[in-house]
């Protein structure tokens, strides 16, 4: 995952929705 090494405080987050289709979305939403 780009968004784990791109923001740090993501990676916390992705930590328990690394699978989740909603990280997938936050991401389109952050940029």
């Amino acid at each position: 995952m780009v968004i784990v090494t791109d923001c740090p405080k993501m990676k916390n987050f992705s930590q328990g929705e690394l699978s989740t289709p909603r990280l997938e979305h936050m991401h389109l939403t952050r940029d």
